[in-house]
Order: structure tokens, then sequence, then C-alpha cells
């Protein structure tokens, strides 16, 4: 079997990203109690030991320490260079398999393929603080990276890290409870646990992280608004400082997606009228891909990309399912119809996807075809999707859970 294209996608509602890296499976076993950091309750479910954790303290030099809890079973080999290659897959999980239950809550877009190793970001019920929970899919070991009173979500991976948005739990005294406000950005080193904070924009009086987006090349962008006024700013790493630098300076950008050659984001222009623009990864001039003159509420949204077209949906009253189009612009066409995705993944031949306000998870051909439902369970709403090679894989909320299948 071939890899899939190097730009899979994740998404969940509003927020939605591109997972790198080497998406290689192998022998996937069910998290064992007799693993390190694993514990086991009374009815027998495996459980990741996620221990709360002292809040992260960021020094003047934009390193945080989580401190307060130590990582178990902590990795001591770098993890895979992206577009590592794949082992061969096994041809066991032929229906939903639980790979162990989450001892925190989910907040989507909080999960990350990198070798055999998947991520989840979740937060812990009591003390509200965050953690990423590495699971590895050869031997089920775990390995916890408590965040502190930080929230992650938006996961992107490249190399031995992991890039996310870092939400911070605040009081909400209008609700009477809390909030999550998403303004930094922030890059694990899975293999110290340290945690560096990139700045902001400086004339940014209230920074707004949207999506953590990356390619097979190991680029990492994401965009920063300055509360909920129209000015974005398109950031990128810079793997020569380690810095953040700003790519597009200026601008209202409403999500962006990247492939190893070019950016893709949705702006909105003179005419009120919302554009897909395109731009080198390296920089260049900036193209105009379609102008849609649909009303903002109906526009279409990216669903994701492989490596000739970029999927969508246009939301509004009558969803119009699920549409492609060239990456050069042009026409598009309807590949599954009816259906109104908040949540989807793409691979070299099919797509998935969740609907709004539905339990089930489904996928169907790129080229067009049946749909199959390959997860509908009462009440175990899906929060996360990722897909590679072999399997795909989604958490689950009712407990929150990880499960997997065979593609």
């Amino acid at each position: 079997m071939k890899n899939p294209a190097p730009y899979l996608v994740l998404a969940v509602c509003s927020i939605s990203l591109a997972a790198v890296g080497g998406c290689g499976r192998r022998g996937l076993s069910k998290v064992d109690a007799g693993d390190s950091g694993v514990n086991q309750d009374p009815d027998g479910a495996t459980v990741p030991d996620v221990p709360s954790a002292g809040e992260a303290e960021a020094s003047s030099t934009g390193e945080a320490d989580a401190s307060g809890a130590g990582q178990t079973d902590l990795p001591t080999q770098p993890g895979p260079d992206v577009g590592a290659e794949t082992l061969p897959c096994t041809p066991e999980l032929q229906k939903p398999t639980s790979l162990g239950l989450l001892g925190g809550d989910l907040h989507g877009s909080g999960i990350a393929l990198l070798g055999d190793r998947l991520f989840v970001g979740v937060e812990d019920r009591i003390s509200l603080d965050g953690q990423i929970v590495g699971v590895s899919l050869s031997t089920g070991a775990t390995t916890t990276f408590p965040l502190g009173s930080n929230i992650p979500v938006s996961l992107t991976a490249r190399q031995d890290a992991l890039f996310y948005a870092q939400g911070a739990v605040e009081a909400n005294s209008s609700q009477g409870g809390w909030a999550i406000t998403y303004t930094r950005v922030a890059r694990l080193d899975l293999q110290t646990g340290q945690v560096s904070l990139f700045d902001n924009p400086p004339d940014f009086a209230s920074p707004m992280v949207g999506l953590v987006v990356g390619n097979a090349k190991g680029d990492i962008f994401w965009a920063v608004s300055d509360g909920w006024s129209p000015l974005s700013v398109l950031m990128g790493w810079d793997p020569s400082t380690g810095a953040a630098k700003t790519v597009l300076p200026a601008g209202q950008i409403l999500d962006v997606w990247t492939d190893p050659s070019t950016l893709y984001w949705r702006s909105v222009n003179e005419s009120n009228h919302v554009v897909l623009l395109s731009m080198p990864v390296g920089g260049g001039p900036v193209s105009v891909l379609v102008e849609w003159l649909d009303p903002v509420a109906n526009v279409p949204g990216l669903l994701g990309m492989d490596d000739e077209q970029l999927y969508y949906t246009k939301y509004g009253d009558i969803p119009s399912g699920i549409m492609a189009m060239p990456k050069g612009g042009g026409e598009g066409k309807t590949i599954v119809p009816n259906v109104d995705p908040t949540l989807h993944a793409i691979d070299d031949t099919h797509i998935y996807w969740v609907n709004n306000g539905e339990v089930a998870l489904y996928r169907a051909p790129k080229n067009g075809g049946a749909v199959e439902t390959v997860w509908d369970v009462p009440n175990r709403w899906v929060v996360d999707l990722a897909v590679d090679a072999c399997n795909m894989y989604w958490t689950v909320l009712n407990p929150p859970e990880i499960y997997a299948r065979a593609k």
C-alpha cells in the first residue's frame, strides 16, 4: 500500500489542522495494563496515567518547563523524520478497537501522528491542567507530557517535536465558570519535555491564534489575529533560529493550509467577498485561485488537500456536501452530496468525516462511490480524527477514549 499524501488533514468544527510525519503503523496493539504509565481501572479498562502538573512557567528566553510531574516512559530515541518510510501494515483491527481510555477531557483538534506514535491533547477534569498523551502504536506504552494550566489544541508534528496552539484557562465571571483563550503557539520537544513559546506580533494588543499547520518538508505555519478585528498576520517557524517569523505581514486570514510547495488560505477582499489565495511556501507572488460571490455565511470552508485537489464544503442552510477543485483553481465538483462535515480527514483514496450534529463516522472514495459507516455508537461523539497508511484513528467522548480500525 502506498503512503497517503504527506499533508493529511485533521479538523473539528471551525478549527482544523494538517498533520505531518511518517504515518507508519507497526502491528498496533491495545494499551496493556503492564506497560509503563498505565493504570487499571476497577472495570478492567486501561487508563493512561495522566498526572496533574504545576503551571508551566515561561522564562525570559521563551522556554517553559512543564514542572510538577515527570513524564512516563519518556522516549530515548529521536522521533522519525517527517516523511519517514513506513513499515508494512498488519491485517489486524478489522473492527473498531480501543487503544485505551484518556484521563481527561478532549477539546478537539488535539491529535497528531508521528512515526509509530499517536499524540492526543487532554485536559484534567479536576485540576484543569493540560497534558499531551502519547501512545506507542507498536507497544501500547504511554508517555505523558504535563503542560500546567495550558490546554493544547491544533497539534501538528515535526521530527521530534509537536507544535500546538496553547490555551490559557481563565475565570469567566459572565458565564459563572471558566474559559480557554488561545493566545500563543508552543513547541514541545519530545525528547526533553521542554516547551518553547513563540512571540506574537508586538503591536497586537489581544492576539488570538488560529490553526497550526505543517507539511511534509517540516514547515510550520499559523495565523494570529488581533482580537476579533479583521487584521491577521501569517507566521511561521524558522528552524535556523528556533523563533517565529512573519510570512505575510497583513491581511484577513480565515484559515490556512499548506503542502510542501504552496500555502493556501481564505481571506476577504475589498468587495467583502471571500477569496481563496495561494503563495509559494518560500515566498513570492500571491495568486487568487477563486472569488466566491456567495454570502459570507455560505462561502466554502476548506477541508484539506491531496496531490491534485483542494476539498471544501459550502456552509449554510442547505449543505453542499463535500466538493473538490484543482489546486491551481477552477470549477468545483461534488464528491459526496448532501452531507455537512465538521470533522474530516483525507488520504490517498478516501475522505473521512463526521456530520454536524451526528455521532457517526463515515468514509467514501474520493472519486465517488458508496458511503461507508465506520462508527455509530449512541452518545459516543467523535472529537478528533486521523489517518495513516494503514489505519484510521479517532477519539470519542463518554468516556474519552482512542479507537482505531484498519482502512
